[in-house]
């Protein structure tokens, strides 16, 4: 579970291997694409363990020419530690930067990246705090 804007536009992926969210405040950015600011939620099943699949991406990244890794560390989420990166992407007209959080769930073969995305403008670092605080909100509920 996640908190978001009631205003924002979600859309909801399933497969076999992966689900998640995208949301996005599309409808207010639609006339300032400098405001734009996106959080995607995704689930992939793997036998990895966290800190392999973290490594795995953080290779993956700083190998990529329109990506430039700026900052990675750990952090706790439910007493457990996760993973995070921070990255601008440099593949559009506008600098996206971006920051991925990793949480996998002990004994369970699932991971979850929380991504967070703004254009690089003078506020960027704002809005990415605002975005800090949604991605905050993410809670793990699990089905017996």
């Amino acid at each position: 579970m996640i908190r978001l804007p009631y205003d924002w536009d979600i859309q909801e992926t399933y497969s076999d291997t992966l689900y998640g969210i995208i949301a996005s405040n599309n409808l207010e950015a639609r006339n300032n694409p400098e405001k734009f600011q996106l959080i995607s939620v995704t689930g992939y099943q793997t036998e990895d363990s966290l800190i392999t699949y973290f490594k795995n991406e953080l290779r993956t990244l700083k190998k990529d020419k329109n990506m430039k890794v700026l900052d990675a560390g750990q952090i706790g989420f439910e007493e457990e530690k996760t993973y995070w990166v921070r990255f601008e992407s440099l593949e559009s007209e506008h600098t996206i930067m971006n920051i991925v959080k990793y949480i996998k769930p002990e004994k369970r073969n699932e991971i979850y990246l929380i991504q967070s995305a703004v254009y690089k403008t003078d506020d960027f670092m704002e809005r990415l705090c605002f975005l800090k605080r949604l991605v905050d909100s993410f809670e793990l509920v699990i089905e017996n």
